[in-house]
């Protein structure tokens, strides 16, 4: 669906047809395709469009949603309307290509993406909200959510190979070094942490803070990533984007770590993860939006943090894993890398063929 003039006149037939409804559609963010629809009357509502989902993942992001909205936590989520058949999803064709479309209720807001630097309460914020969401999810077995996709961080390992795609050499050295970091700090140690269901996708864009002066974040959106794996993979996604507009990042990642064991106390293991983990998540970020340039490399939303996360990434990985480790826990009282005098090689030694297999 690239046409946009031929899309929202599809999309429109398609809100009148499945939804009885009416509306202007204005073009949104976010990966996939997204419109915010105004209506007659002044409401607002969320149309969504991605390749064809099937039920079971519907109804997972739809139950996850929900028992975050349930909970007494001080978030809200936008709320799934059913089309005129009571179904979640409808199906459309469109340009010789079948996609689905779900509606949603807007939710008031100013994204997290939109404040500039983060301020310390909002990272504070960022760091409480999401651990009150990680415990109510954790515990909770809902069908499907042992599934995976491209963004689940267990399986960062399967973007390595496109790390060919990326034309500046030394970019291309960077990432060798950051997925090896990431293998051999998360691989052996995964199966060790605490697993539940996680958002998965707690990014700048998903973070809606409704009086900005606080700094409090106040709307959750997205759960079309969550997925069974281990809890602190959540805290990590949140963390790339926390350290984006930030002059000293793992300064800015302390605030949001010391304020998430706070609420959701994390484990020595999980703070031996965590850095690595972040840094699996942006060479997952690059080596998408490699492959997707090949793809579409004029896609309107595809691209918006490639730049950020080359950025990043290169910052981080000028630290090493004790120094990192250690910054980001400094607020908890749990020191990940005692000084008992180990080396990073020591700590880091070379990947070995057949890795240990991670299972949910």
């Amino acid at each position: 669906m690239k046409n946009t003039t031929e899309t929202i006149s599809a999309l429109s037939l398609l809100l009148h047809d499945a939804y009885g409804m009416e509306g202007v559609l204005t073009r949104l963010g976010g990966e996939n395709i997204n419109f915010r629809v105004d209506t007659p009357t002044g409401d607002r509502y969320a149309l969504k469009v991605v390749r064809v989902l099937s039920s079971e993942d519907a109804e997972l992001e739809r139950a996850a949603a929900v028992l975050v909205s349930d909970a007494p936590i001080g978030l809200t989520v936008p709320r799934l309307m059913p089309n005129r058949s009571g179904e979640a999803v409808t199906q459309l064709e469109h340009e010789g290509e079948v996609v689905s479309a779900r509606l949603f209720t807007w939710l008031d807001g100013t994204a997290w993406m939109d404040l500039g630097k983060p301020t310390p309460d909002m990272l504070a914020s960022l760091g409480r909200k999401l651990a009150a969401v990680d415990l109510v999810l954790a515990g909770e077995e809902v069908p499907g959510a042992r599934r995976t996709h491209d963004w689940d961080l267990t399986k960062a390992g399967q973007h390595r190979s496109k790390t060919i795609l990326v034309p500046e050499a030394s970019r291309r050295s960077l990432l060798e070094s950051a997925f090896h970091l990431w293998a051999v700090a998360c691989t052996e140690r995964v199966n060790r942490l605490p697993w539940g269901l996680i958002h998965g996708d707690a990014n700048d864009e998903n973070l809606l803070i409704a009086t900005p002066d606080t700094g409090e974040i106040t709307g959750l959106l997205d759960f079309g990533d969550c997925l069974y794996n281990p809890i602190v993979c959540d805290l990590a996604i949140a963390l790339e984007y926390a350290m984006f507009r930030t002059e000293h990042p793992l300064d800015a990642g302390a605030f949001v770590v010391t304020a998430y064991h706070g609420v959701r106390p994390l484990a020595l293991a999980e703070l031996e993860v965590l850095f690595p983990f972040v840094v699996g998540r942006l060479c997952v970020s690059v080596t998408v939006a490699a492959e997707r340039r090949r793809v579409d490399p004029e896609h309107p939303n595809w691209f918006d943090t490639e730049e950020r996360s080359w950025g990043l990434l290169e910052r981080l990985m000028n630290s090493n894993l004790v120094d990192a480790g250690n910054r980001l826990a400094s607020g908890t009282g749990l020191v990940p890398f005692p000084p008992d005098g180990a080396t990073v090689g020591e700590l880091l030694p070379q990947e070995e063929a057949g890795a240990a297999e991670i299972e949910p």
